[in-house]
């Protein structure tokens, strides 16, 4: 053996007698307590070594001692209670325990192990820096220490000084890795394990609608041991959030989609409401809203609203790192206010949605999933005066299915937004000029631009709205024509110009092989 390895041996051999308790030479009533150091709460104890106080014979049952230490050196005995079957009394919060003792009626001696009836013998070394470290109160442990060990064991919660104090880590001090099963913000669980719990049973339907309602929550989960939608089955939902809601479905088991009716999850406007963000599960950009067209003024039209933005964060994908980013559409824009005809409303935009399948995905419906977005109304043909203008529609949502194993995936997601309304025909002469369409809600790309509105005294249609962003945005409405009492030329009442379309959402099917 290296002279170095011979030290560190003995070293390590030195510590582990640090407070070491044992019976004399000649067995009485004390114990040997070896020189160690130690802290105690925050307070360092260089103990010289010495004789325990005495351990009493109880009187009737056997009885369990703790033997400690303070932060002065004092060592002190802290008596159990007397039982048939007893246990060590509660640890005190501002002492070190050294060992439990058992101690037997009639008992003379104290002994390393059990000798047998009428002696009593140390039960426990329970020495904390022989194993996990013990801490019973704050007070044990310094303002701003550090503690390091490699492992702690607990058998209650880890709870903060104060709701919403505390942290784990920091932005320069990162944690390596948690493990769990469950995480939550407040009451909503925000992420578990994949698949899920299976909390909610299996969710099984071959005829008629099935309508769950998320009760306006931003963020919806179930939690499923499989989901089935067959025959002619459907799944809808209801009572979205303002700004949409994300809806997780979670399977432990297989998952399939063969329903002949089409959608038959049907998520189409879960999107934000008219002229309002769509929500986004990362807390980037979110999704612009649509834009209200301009009103018109006299026998001046209004313009039609300028294209909502497209998302600023400029995802190629919708998996970023380890992240899944979902976004609910933006809801279109409302029809600006003509001199005659009620303007249309903006349409929803497509919620968001992903399905995680821990087992078989089998997905073969056309058309079998929808996170679409909402069409924006027509503006209205007055009995005499200028058209009402058309409202944006909503941008289509985000669909995401993660699976373990496939069997098919021949099914296809409707992401399209929402389409443009029209604007109404102005009717009468002088009626007043149209107000111009509101634009479509934007996600990944820009929805489409309101049309004009049409002035009174000029000939023709107001302009229609542009359609949406992306593969399938939705198209945008057609102008109203303008009229007079005599049929469409000057002298008429204009006509509202078209909403926009609604821009297109994002889909992806793919193999999970990032969560497990």
């Amino acid at each position: 053996m290296l002279a170095s390895q011979y030290n560190d041996l003995r070293s390590d051999a030195y510590g582990g007698s640090f407070l070491f308790s044992h019976q004399q030479t000649s067995p009485d009533l004390t114990l040997k307590v070896e020189p160690g150091v130690c802290y105690v709460g925050a307070t360092r104890v260089i103990y010289a070594g010495g004789n325990s106080p005495s351990f009493t014979a109880p009187s009737a049952n056997p009885r369990i001692d703790l033997l400690t230490i303070d932060s002065s050196g004092t060592l002190a005995r802290v008596a159990g209670t007397e039982s048939a079957s007893p246990t060590a009394p509660a640890y005190p919060s501002d002492k070190l325990v050294i060992c439990e003792v058992y101690n037997r009626v009639s008992q003379t001696q104290v002994f390393d192990t059990d000798q047998g009836a009428g002696k009593g013998y140390i039960y426990n070394d329970v020495r904390p820096f022989l194993g996990g470290a013990f801490i019973a109160s704050d007070s044990q442990v310094a303002s701003g220490a550090a503690i390091s060990i490699s492992k702690i064991s607990f058998n209650g919660n880890f709870i903060p000084t104060a709701d919403n104090a505390d942290d784990i880590g920091s932005s320069s001090s990162l944690v390596k890795n948690i493990y769990a099963n469950h995480f939550f913000k407040g009451s909503t669980e925000i992420g578990s394990k994949f698949g899920g719990t299976g909390a909610d049973g299996a969710l099984s339907i071959t005829s008629g609608t099935t309508t769950i309602d998320v009760g306006a929550a931003s963020f919806f989960l179930k939690n499923y041991t499989s989901i089935s939608i067959t025959g002619s089955g459907k799944l809808a939902f209801s009572n979205p959030a303002t700004n949409g809601t994300i809806i997780l479905l979670k399977s432990q088991g297989n998952v399939t989609l063969t329903s002949s009716t089409a959608p038959m999850i049907d998520a189409s406007a879960m999107g934000a409401a008219g002229v309002t963000s769509g929500f986004n599960n990362i807390i980037l950009t979110l999704p612009a809203a649509g834009i209200n067209g301009n009103n018109s003024s006299g026998t001046t039209a209004g313009n039609g609203a300028n294209a909502s933005a497209a998302n600023a964060y400029p995802f190629d994908q919708t998996f970023i790192g380890k992240v899944i980013q979902v976004s609910a559409g933006a809801g279109g824009g409302n029809g600006g206010s003509s001199g005659g005809g009620a303007s249309g409303t903006g349409g929803r935009g497509g919620g968001g949605l992903i399905i995680e399948c821990a087992g078989l995905w089998n997905f073969t419906t056309s058309n079998g999933i929808s996170v679409a977005g909402q069409a924006g109304t027509n503006g209205t043909t007055p009995g005499g005066g200028a058209g009402g203008s058309g409202g944006g529609g909503g941008a289509g949502g985000t669909f995401v299915g993660l699976y373990n194993s496939l069997t098919a995936n021949s099914g296809t997601v409707n992401k399209s937004g929402g389409n443009g309304g029209n604007g109404g025909n102005g009717v009468g002469n002088n009626g007043g000029a149209g107000g111009g369409g509101g634009s479509g809600g934007g996600n990944r790309y820009a929805g489409g631009a309101g049309g004009a509105g049409l002035g009174t005294n000029q000939s023709g249609s107001a302009s229609g709205g542009s359609s949406g962003g992306g593969s399938s945005g939705g198209s945008g409405g057609s102008g109203g024509s303008g009229a007079g009492f005599f049929g469409t030329g000057p002298g008429g009442s204009g006509g509202g110009g078209g909403g926009g379309g609604g821009s297109s959402g994002e889909s992806v099917v793919t193999q999970n092989n990032d969560w497990s």
